[in-house]
C-alpha cells in the first residue's frame, strides 16, 4: 500500500529547538509521524507481523528513537486507541455529567460524522486494525471502563424515551451509526454521508417528537 504519510526525519534533523516549547513541538510531531506509521504498518501486515524495527525503517528513524517514545510495541498499539476513542468520543456528552439530552444527541451524530469525514484514509487503516483477533480482544480490555461509561449515558437516554426495549434500541442505533461510517470509508468519493447523516437524525426526532 502507498505510503500515506509524510515522513519528516530529514525535518526534524534540521530542526534545532530553540526553547522548551518549540522542544515539546518537535516531540509531539515525531510521536504523532511514529503512531502514524505504526498505524499503516498495523493496518496492511497485522499486529503481531510488524516488529518495531519494521515501524522505524517505515519512518526513517532509529529502532532507539521509537524506545524514546514507547516502550513497547503494545504501548504504541495502546496510544493509538486512546486516540481513536477519544476522538471518536469528545462530542458525546460535551458537559460530563451523564445526562444526555437530546441536542446532545443530535450533537453527537453531527460530530461523529464529522470527524470521520476529516480524515476517512486514517479511520479506514483503524477498521482494518480493529478487526484483527488479537486487536479485538486487546481494544475490548483497554477501553472497557469509558465503553461502560458510555453505554450507560446512552442507554439512561433512551430509557427516557420510553423506547419498548432498550438494548434493542442502542443496538440499531450504534448499527446505524457504523454501518454509515463503514460504507462512508469504503467509497468516500460517492457515498452521500450528509445526507444519510440527515436521514439519522430526522428519523431521531419524528421518533422522539423533538
Amino acid at each position: 500500500m502507498k505510503n500515506i504519510y509524510p515522513i519528516f526525519d530529514h525535518t526534524f534533523s534540521q530542526k534545532m529547538p530553540k526553547t522548551e516549547e518549540q522542544y515539546k513541538e518537535i516531540r509531539k510531531e515525531r510521536k504523532e509521524q511514529i503512531k502514524d506509521v505504526a498505524l499503516q504498518l498495523f493496518a496492511d501486515n497485522g499486529f503481531h507481523n510488524t516488529s518495531i524495527q519494521k515501524i522505524a525503517q517505515k519512518a526513517s528513524i532509529s529502532k532507539g528513537l521509537i524506545y524514546n517514545y514507547f516502550e513497547s510495541k503494545e504501548e504504541l498499539l495502546q496510544e493509538i486507541v486512546e486516540d481513536f476513542v477519544k476522538n471518536s468520543y469528545q462530542d458525546f456528552d460535551p458537559n460530563n455529567d451523564g445526562f444526555l439530552t437530546d441536542d446532545e444527541f443530535y450533537f453527537f451524530i453531527e460530530k461523529s460524522f464529522e470527524t470521520v469525514k476529516s480524515n476517512p484514509v486514517h479511520w479506514k487503516l483503524f477498521m482494518a486494525l480493529s478487526l484483527q483477533p488479537a486487536v479485538t480482544e486487546f481494544l475490548m480490555k483497554s477501553t472497557n471502563d469509558y465503553a461502560v461509561r458510555v453505554s450507560k449515558t446512552i442507554y439512561d437516554f433512551f430509557e427516557r424515551k420510553k423506547c419498548k426495549n432498550t438494548t434493542e434500541e442502542i443496538m440499531f442505533f450504534t448499527s446505524l451509526l457504523k454501518g454509515t461510517i463503514v460504507q462512508f470509508i469504503s467509497m468516500p468519493e460517492i457515498f452521500p454521508i450528509d445526507l444519510l447523516k440527515n436521514k439519522i437524525i430526522d428519523f431521531y426526532k419524528t421518533k422522539f417528537n423533538t
